[in-house]
């Protein structure tokens, strides 16, 4: 699964990505979506991801879904994002 977030990094202009209930694991690779410059929309709901990396540099990002992972960790402080 991994090669296959990779190569969403080229649709450039996506708006919207819903990736919930699709067997995700370990650390999500947001390094690979950064070129997402429009992203404003990312469901990761309902996968087995334990931690996620920096997302300060998904800048377009209104909306994030992590319900239902095995999240550890603190996530970035309000105002940091």
């Amino acid at each position: 699964m991994k090669s296959s977030v990779k190569s969403l990094g080229a649709v450039t202009s996506l708006k919207n990505l819903d990736l919930s209930y699709c067997g995700l694991n370990g650390v999500f690779p947001a390094q690979d979506l950064v070129s997402l410059k429009n992203l404003e929309i990312l469901d990761l709901s309902g996968n087995y991801l334990t931690m996620l990396p920096d997302l300060d540099l998904m800048t377009s990002l209104k909306a994030l879904s992590l319900a239902n992972n095995n999240l550890n960790g603190s996530l970035a402080q309000e105002g940091s994002c």
